[in-house]
């Protein structure tokens, strides 16, 4: 009995110490604008993986999304993983296809993330709720409406 409890013990000790941590996108940037000092990055751990390249976008002169890609070593798994340390509640579990792609709506912080594996790479993305007027003007552009019209009636 002991040397079976020794043998599930050493082999839940093995799994999990092959599990990879990533080191994550700083969230706290989004909404900031460009002329202020950011730190892109949360603070990497000794064993955490980072990631091979952080793309900004910058919309009105502050940052309002973000685009990290770690290495293929990381796998879904270990991304997902990671991002649910920080985010488990917020994960849309109807959106989520294993393996594949996942997404977070953090209401209280107005960000979303995305993971979603590729080719070569994972994606993880962030992106900044935009105000509901905004998006309304978003979409009178796309019908062909110049929304500067609706706040000067003749």
């Amino acid at each position: 009995m002991k040397t079976l409890f020794a043998v599930f013990v050493s082999l839940f000790v093995c799994s999990s110490a092959s599990a990879k941590d990533i080191q994550l996108f700083n969230p706290d940037i989004l909404g900031q604008p460009t002329s202020t000092a950011i730190k892109i990055l949360q603070d990497k751990k000794p064993d955490d993986i980072e990631p091979v390249n952080v793309l900004v976008d910058i919309k009105d002169g502050k940052y309002n999304a973000a685009s990290v890609f770690y290495p293929k070593k990381v796998t879904f798994a270990e991304a997902r993983e990671s991002l649910n340390k920080l985010y488990k509640v917020n994960e849309n579990l109807s959106l989520y296809k294993e393996s594949v792609m996942s997404v977070w709506r953090v209401e209280d912080k107005k960000f979303a993330i995305s993971i979603e594996q590729e080719d070569d790479h994972i994606r993880i993305m962030f992106i900044q709720f935009q105000p509901t007027k905004e998006v309304f003007k978003s979409i009178l552009k796309t019908m062909g409406v110049d929304p500067d019209d609706l706040d000067n009636p003749d």
